[in-house]
């Protein structure tokens, strides 16, 4: 019994000889399936085969688009085609379903994974062919070209533009902060304080929830004017801190560095003392202050005085730039 071709149904005669050869059946009619499938059927975006093989390609003579069945079942053809129109002239044209689809990607033979791959979305992935790309390049907003890691150049790199940089940069092998230099906070009282009777911390001002960097510098320091009621009292000024975002109070660490002390000579007469000190977080905190102060010695009342017109009681942090680390030695 005679048969036929899973693909291109061609004729099979039966080999148990009940049959006599014909030229024209056995062969010529063959010969002219071959020669009609020779690479793509050629067909319209209207009349493609309804019952094609997977691996199947196809020309549409109407669109000029390139395809190739990847499913029987529906049947489900993709298009990957060289295209002789107007609005696609000669180029190579590869259309997925989703943005994130592969489009074009290469590996190097032992390689598990892709070392270079191009999705659907014009998404550009480089990787090392054991893992899947780390390295990428994409357009992330209109006119916008970006990368979610580093970008080396290697000889020069010039901008005809503005130039915005978000975060540290290293120029000539100096370190240049993105960040303002300069003070990032400051607090300014103008009333005098309550009264510190005893050696028992009493509060003057506070600024809190201040955000802070890692690995930079920051300068803390205040300015207050002591005023006691008797003669050779001596007051005490500290800034007490916390760096999780709690609200400091005066049983909290001391800034180290940040103690002051005057001694008040005659009463009606303010010392003034500014202090200054360092603080280099090792991570990102959220910094608030506490300015309080004490009576140390005598038994009189402290007060940080303060006015609206000539004397204030004032507080500040200045963002300095990147820790360059203590260094020196102790004589």
């Amino acid at each position: 019994m005679s048969t036929t071709t899973a693909r291109l149904a061609l004729y099979k005669p039966a080999t148990d000889g009940s049959e006599n050869y014909n030229v024209v059946t056995d062969q010529n009619n063959n010969w002219d399936k071959l020669d009609a499938d020779v690479g793509a059927v050629e067909c319209t975006s209207g009349t493609r085969p309804g019952s094609p093989f997977n691996g199947m390609f196809i020309r549409e003579t109407d669109t000029g688009k390139l395809l190739v069945c990847t499913n029987t079942v529906g049947p489900v053809w993709t298009q990957v085609c060289i295209v002789g129109q107007a609005s696609w002239p000669e180029s190579l044209l590869i259309v997925r379903a989703a943005a994130s689809d592969t489009a074009f990607h290469a590996y190097v033979t032992g390689d598990t994974q892709s070392r270079f791959l191009v999705q659907a979305d014009g998404k550009v992935l480089w990787g090392t062919g054991a893992a899947t790309g780390d390295t990428n390049l994409y357009r992330s907003a209109a006119d916008t070209l970006k990368t979610d890691d580093s970008l080396s150049v290697g000889v020069n790199l010039i901008v005809a533009g503005t130039a915005t940089v978000t975060g540290d940069s290293t120029i000539n092998g100096k370190s240049v902060s993105a960040r303002p230099i300069g003070t990032v906070r400051r607090y300014r009282r103008t009333t005098a304080s309550s009264a510190a009777s005893s050696a028992t911390l009493v509060g003057v001002l506070m600024t809190e929830d201040l955000s802070i960097v890692g690995g930079r510098l920051y300068r803390i320091g205040y300015q207050l004017h002591f005023d006691g009621t008797v003669a050779d009292d001596q007051g005490r000024a500290e800034l007490r801190y916390t760096t999780d975002g709690a609200t400091p109070t005066t049983s909290s660490a001391v800034l180290v560095g940040s103690g002051s002390e005057a001694v008040i000579r005659t009463t009606g007469t303010r010392e003034t003392r500014n202090a200054e000190t360092y603080y280099a977080p090792a991570a990102d905190e959220t910094l608030s202050l506490l300015l309080a102060i004490s009576r140390q010695a005598g038994s009189g009342n402290i007060t940080a005085f303060a006015d609206a017109s000539q004397f204030v009681t004032e507080i500040w942090v200045e963002d300095m730039g990147t820790d360059p680390g203590s260094s020196g030695s102790n004589l």
